[in-house]
């Protein structure tokens, strides 16, 4: 079966939330629960918010659609990949 177009090559702007929602559901075959952004004070963020903004607009060169609602106060909670986005994306090195 050949792959989909959004799975090969790097991660860009263009398939985040593609390859995002596909590693998500690898997380919870594994059993694993999936790191989150939070707007809410009772449950607190398992992702690294500032971190994920860095990789979105120092890597990716721009802000996934998920994470514009997320921001712009649309969306409470947003599942994120991975705690850190280094370990989601191996090509990005963080400047931190």
């Amino acid at each position: 079966m050949a792959q989909k177009q959004w799975m090969t090559g790097s991660i860009s702007l263009n398939n985040y939330d593609q390859r995002m929602q596909f590693h998500g559901k690898a997380i919870k075959m594994w059993g694993d629960e999936w790191p989150i952004l939070s707007h809410d004070p009772t449950i607190p963020s398992t992702a690294n918010e500032q971190a994920w903004h860095q990789y979105f607009r120092d890597h990716l060169g721009g802000f996934p659609k998920t994470y514009q609602l997320y921001k712009n106060g649309d969306i409470r909670y947003l599942n994120m990949p991975e705690e850190l986005p280094e370990n989601f994306d191996p090509t990005y090195k963080p400047t931190r």
